[in-house]
């Protein structure tokens, strides 16, 4: 059975194997693989991407559900993009000497010049996409309870028992903290839109005092949960 929480990052309910998977290697593989996505081709990127989708859709994530978790990165890749236009064409005029535009061939090769990102700007964009994938398939398959036990056993074999657990239940409310501020977000916003509220600069003057003070009070909750499971 799944939840069908619509906030970014939210758990979704599941007895696949990654959902069972110890905390601990999915701490870990957080830790590990987004730096090194960004060390990787195009080729390995888009096989990863496909590799986290079909896995994500095993584990009961819809394809709906990943599209809009990497909104955020579709979103800022158009600015990218959009940047890297203006960029070609500064160096198209300004930089470099431009070829004359008098026969078909030639104005193919401006406008691919022009309008086609370069290079360095896909992998860019795959790499934050990978990134963004992994990062959701982490918190979709993850409780924070089982992220915390899991930084507090760390914690424990790495101090050998001597720690109080400071480090491991700061870093779970750091981690559980991220899905619960796109949860406020989320509600928030569509209690604006049902009040046929309108997407200006007014409803974010509005709506972000009471998006901290409800992420604060979240998060005291929170906290509280966590201790009361000690």
């Amino acid at each position: 059975m799944t939840t069908h929480d619509s906030s970014l990052f939210s758990y979704i309910n599941g007895s696949s194997p990654v959902h069972k998977l110890p905390a601990e290697i999915k701490i870990f593989l957080i830790l590990i693989c987004p730096p090194l996505l960004f060390l990787t081709n195009l080729q390995v990127c888009l096989i990863f991407m496909l590799v986290i989708s079909l896995s994500s859709r095993m584990c009961g994530i819809s394809f709906y559900m990943q599209l809009r978790d990497i909104k955020p990165i579709i979103i800022y890749s158009f600015f990218l993009i959009i940047i890297g236009f203006f960029s070609s064409l500064y160096t198209y005029f300004f930089v470099k000497q431009p070829f004359l535009i008098n026969t078909p061939s030639t104005i193919t090769e401006t406008l691919l010049f022009l309008c086609k990102p370069k290079r360095q700007t896909q992998l860019l964009i795959l790499h934050l996409i990978c990134t963004m994938q992994f990062t959701s398939f982490f918190f979709k398959t993850t409780t924070s309870l089982h992220l915390k036990e899991a930084l507090e056993n760390i914690e424990s074999k790495i101090t050998l028992g001597k720690s109080s657990g400071f480090f491991a239940q700061t870093f779970s409310l750091f981690l559980t903290f991220i899905p619960t501020v796109f949860r406020v977000w989320n509600q928030i916003n569509l209690a604006w839109l049902a009040r046929a509220g309108k997407n200006n600069i007014s409803k974010y003057v509005t709506l972000l005092p009471i998006f901290i003070s409800v992420s604060l009070q979240k998060a005291h909750h929170t906290f509280l949960a966590l201790e009361n499971r000690k």
